[in-house]
């Protein structure tokens, strides 16, 4: 995918990670797989921005 806009956490307090989009606006994020252990959020795997 080619990004054609960006956001990023640093820039915009309000976006909690940073993002792009296509020209079809397709959204590009990493995302994260989080298991609960023990009443607690774990981050178990990162996926990457497509």
């Amino acid at each position: 995918m080619s990004c054609t806009g960006c956001l990023d956490a640093k820039t915009y307090p309000g976006i909690l990670i940073d993002m792009c989009w296509d020209d079809a606006g397709e959204v590009s994020r990493k995302s994260y797989m989080v298991e609960v252990q023990d009443g607690r959020e774990t981050v178990s795997e990162v996926l990457p921005a497509n």
